[in-house]
């Protein structure tokens, strides 16, 4: 457990102490303070099963933006959000904030240096799949097959 991480309040409407961060070594830890509820592998488990779970964002379902939700932040790694401005454009930004309510700090960019990044890449890609080899033993595989694995 770890009390005095910060002291004063943020409420709009009571007076409190002005809001601070307090440093590190006047934390006051406690270790082993309670049994723990789950174990490191326990832990690990419900991780794994939460990311099969996530569920993509209500702009990806409907398919407002290509790239919904396949853009994430090099800094924090939270899902990037696109974000329409009034020339037509549409910049692509990270809105994470920690608990304190900094910012993440990642500005954005245009959602069209974006979308010409990821098709430089995949003719880049393509590039490398025409160049590589045929093998014409492979029998050929009907439409049906291709259908029933899809």
């Amino acid at each position: 457990m770890v009390y005095g991480k910060t002291s004063g309040g943020l409420h709009k409407k009571r007076k409190a102490a002005p809001f601070k961060v307090i440093s590190g070594e006047n934390w006051i830890v406690v270790e082993n303070a309670h049994s723990a509820v789950k174990t490191l592998e326990e832990h690990a488990e419900i991780i794994t099963l939460l990311e099969s779970r996530r569920i993509q964002p209500k702009h990806s379902r409907r398919g407002t933006y290509v790239l919904s939700g396949l853009l994430y932040c090099g800094k924090c790694e939270y899902s990037l959000q696109f974000q329409p401005k009034e020339n037509g454009r549409t910049l692509v930004k990270c809105r994470k904030t920690d608990a304190f309510g900094h910012a993440c700090g990642n500005r954005g960019i245009e959602l069209e240096h974006v979308e010409m990044a990821v098709m430089e890449s995949l003719r880049t890609h393509e590039k490398e799949l025409l160049k590589m080899p045929v093998s014409v033993d492979e029998p050929d595989i009907s439409p049906q097959h291709l259908l029933d694995v899809k």
